[in-house]
């Protein structure tokens, strides 16, 4: 007699415990006395998920049985592609990517030119042959971990501002919030099925006091002067093609600020014209992340970038960026 056993209660479920994500939470740069904290509250969050998958549709059914992987370790890649650039305390890489403590923004620029390995900025860089050609650089070791030596970077004094564009069941802004406490949450999501369960659960996960839902499209948001041009960054993971989030979220995002697209390293050869067309539409800096190795055999990960400049790109009254 075969038993089925429910991902939802169980506690055996082979992501109860999340080996995968405490490994991958040394990678990211991200500070051991906080990972059981995180862990606690990622199992938490979880099992949030397998409940409001019954109310409306979250996230793949199973999916959950791999959510250490699938959602939590792919949700902190970001961390992993661009060390500092959400503020965490250190760099995984050996590379000090220090925040701007005047406008709350790390400082791509200025970073890439700190990276002491030639051939890690160009990739980071997002060379487009490298791309093309498939030879972006990955730095992988035993556990996915890069062994270089950590090194310092300042503490955030001002939270960052991020909007996850199209949230659905919060992934990645709520496990990024979670694992980032100077992280200042907006979640878009105009599915208000999905809006009701972000807000039970940013409730629920203790983020109710730097945690928001808004009910809008992202692009709707954008001309609206309250959220204009208020966000340091702007995510998007498994939402839409790179030219069109373009679009949708450029307006949203600060002078100085970036948007930041999950995506495979397929996708990126296949949506990169297109979105190197919008960029230059629109006078944004486009990089491409280095290729980041999910763990357990999960797939690959990479990272469209598009920096807003600092000044010289439209006008936040007037609605033209």
């Amino acid at each position: 007699m075969t038993t089925t056993r429910s991902h939802s209660g169980d506690s055996d479920a082979p992501s109860a415990h999340f080996p995968s994500a405490r490994t991958f939470w040394s990678c990211c740069g991200l500070p051991a006395d906080r990972l059981d904290q995180f862990i606690t509250l990622i199992e938490r969050y979880r099992q949030l998920i397998s409940d409001g998958n019954r109310i409306t549709s979250l996230v793949a059914e199973d999916s959950l049985g791999d959510f250490d992987t699938k959602h939590v370790c792919d949700s902190l890649a970001v961390l992993r592609a661009f060390p500092g650039l959400l503020g965490a305390p250190w760099s995984a890489r050996g590379v000090g990517w220090p925040c701007d403590q005047r406008s709350g923004m790390a400082r791509l620029n200025d970073s890439l030119t700190m990276a002491p390995d030639p051939e890690r900025a160009a990739a980071s860089r997002g060379a487009v042959a490298a791309v093309s050609s498939g030879q972006a650089d990955t730095t992988t070791a035993e556990g996915g971990c890069a062994t270089k030596e950590k090194s310092e970077t300042p503490a955030r004094e001002t939270p960052m501002r991020v909007a996850d564009l199209g949230s659905g069941a919060g992934l990645p802004g709520i496990v990024l919030a979670l694992a980032l406490p100077q992280l200042s949450l907006t979640a878009i999501e105009p599915n208000h099925k999905k809006a009701e369960f972000l807000a039970r659960a940013m409730r629920e996960l203790g983020l109710a006091g730097r945690a928001s839902v808004v009910t809008k499209p992202g692009r709707e948001l954008g001309r609206d002067l309250a959220f204009a041009g208020e966000y340091d960054v702007v995510l998007a993971r498994a939402v839409s093609s790179a030219d069109k989030l373009i679009t949708e979220c450029r307006r949203l995002v600060s002078p100085g600020g970036c948007m930041i697209f999950y995506k495979t390293p397929a996708a990126v050869q296949a949506e990169l014209p297109l979105a190197q067309r919008e960029a230059r539409k629109h006078k944004l800096e486009l990089t491409v992340s280095e290729i980041v190795e999910l763990p357990a055999d999960a797939g690959a990960r990479q990272f469209i970038l598009l920096r807003k400049p600092e000044s010289g790109n439209g006008n936040r009254e007037s609605g033209s960026w």
